[in-house]
C-alpha cells in the first residue's frame, strides 16, 4: 500500500481567465521519465511546463486543472502500467503523459507516450463527445456519439537541445526570475503554485507568496509533434476547439 503515497503533487489552479467555461477540470499525471538521472527529470519538468500552456487562452474563465507530478517512473513501459498508476485513489488521472529519455550529444532524445485512462468517462462534463441526433427508417429517434479515435498514442522520438532544459538543472530547484527578460533570481518554486500568465518564452507564477517567472528557453519554438499533439488532446477534452485546431501541426489538421 505504500505506493499510494509516492506521488508528489503539484496542484495547479489556472486563474488567469484562461479556459472554457463548460469544461470540467482535467487531471493529468506526468510521472518521472525513464532514462538517466538527472537529465530525464529535467526533461520531464520542461515538458510539464510546456503542457501547461494547453490552458493558455483568454476567451473564458477556467474552472481549474490538476497536473500531477510523479516522483518516480512507471513500473513498466506500457500503457497498461500508466493506467494502473493513474487509477490509484491518490492520483485518479484522466490522462498520463510519460516518456523515455536518452542523453545525446548536446541535448537529449525523447520519446513520448500519451495514455487516456478509463476515468475520462467519469467526468460529468464531456465536451469531447460529438453527438448527432437523427431518426431511423421507422421514425425512431437515435443518437450517434463519437469521441477521440484512440486512447493510446506513441510518438516519434525527437531531439531537445540542452538549452531547453538547462534552467531546470539548478540544484536549489526551479528558479523564479524577477521578469521574463531578467537574469535576477528572486527565489525558487515550492511544492504548490498558481499560474498567472503564459508567454511563449516564460510563465508567470506565484509560489509561497512569491511571484516570478519560470523561463522556458527555446522549447516552445521547437516543433515537436508529440508535445503539440498532446497539448491539443488536452484542449480537445476541454472543448477548446479553436486552440486545439490551431495547436496542431498543419499535416494533422489536414488529416483531421
Amino acid at each position: 500500500m505504500a505506493t499510494i503515497f509516492y506521488v508528489f503533487f503539484i496542484y495547479i489552479f489556472l486563474i488567469f481567465n484562461c479556459g472554457v467555461s463548460n469544461a470540467e477540470a482535467l487531471r493529468i499525471f506526468i510521472p518521472n521519465f525513464f532514462g538517466p538521472q538527472p537529465i530525464s527529470q529535467n526533461v520531464r519538468t520542461t515538458i510539464y511546463f510546456e503542457l501547461s500552456q494547453a490552458f493558455r487562452t483568454s476567451e473564458f474563465p477556467e474552472k481549474g486543472a490538476w497536473l500531477l507530478y510523479g516522483k518516480r517512473e512507471l513500473p513498466h513501459q506500457t500503457h497498461t502500467a500508466a493506467i494502473d498508476e493513474a487509477t490509484w485513489p491518490s492520483i485518479r488521472a484522466d490522462l498520463v503523459l510519460w516518456g523515455l529519455v536518452n542523453d545525446f550529444s548536446d541535448g537529449a532524445v525523447i520519446q513520448l507516450f500519451l495514455t487516456i485512462t478509463p476515468l475520462i468517462e467519469n467526468r460529468t462534463s464531456r465536451p469531447e463527445i460529438w453527438q448527432i441526433k437523427a431518426k431511423d427508417a421507422n421514425n425512431t429517434d437515435y443518437v450517434f456519439a463519437k469521441s477521440i479515435p484512440s486512447l493510446y498514442y506513441e510518438f516519434e522520438p525527437f531531439k531537445l537541445e540542452r538549452s531547453a532544459f538547462l534552467n531546470f538543472e539548478n540544484p536549489n530547484g526551479i528558479p523564479l526570475y524577477k521578469s521574463r527578460y531578467s537574469e535576477e533570481i528572486i527565489g525558487y518554486l515550492g511544492e504548490v503554485f498558481l499560474f498567472w500568465e503564459f508567454q511563449d518564452e516564460a510563465i508567470f507564477l506565484e509560489s509561497e507568496g512569491l511571484k516570478g517567472w519560470v523561463k522556458l528557453h527555446n522549447f516552445s519554438k521547437q516543433k515537436s509533434e508529440a508535445i503539440y499533439f498532446s497539448k491539443s488532446v488536452v484542449q480537445f477534452f476541454r472543448g477548446d476547439w479553436h486552440e486545439c485546431i490551431n495547436g496542431l501541426p498543419t499535416q494533422e489538421r489536414c488529416g483531421a
